[in-house]
């Protein structure tokens, strides 16, 4: 929370979670909801400061990213695989 970028920082990994806000962030993120299995439920990109996203209750975990990181390179249903949680 307010930092100015996500520079030097992979990502975030949150569980157990399904909805997440941006207050107090001072940049947009790249986010995916992910059940337990590790599957995609839902992708939101550039989700700019101060927003609130709605709970999906499909997903337990989210994966917050820097902006940009996804760039469409996930879909629904696909499977990630996270090391050095």
């Amino acid at each position: 929370m307010f930092r100015k970028d996500l520079s030097n920082f992979d990502g975030m990994l949150i569980a157990p979670c399904n909805s997440i806000h941006t207050v107090g962030m001072l940049f947009t993120i790249d986010v995916v909801f992910l059940n337990k299995k590790f599957e995609v439920v839902k992708i939101i990109e550039n989700l700019k400061p101060y927003r609130l996203t709605r709970p999906y209750f499909r997903a337990f975990q989210v994966l917050e990213l820097a902006a940009g990181t996804l760039k469409e390179r996930l879909q629904v249903g696909d499977q990630l695989e996270i090391t050095h949680v």
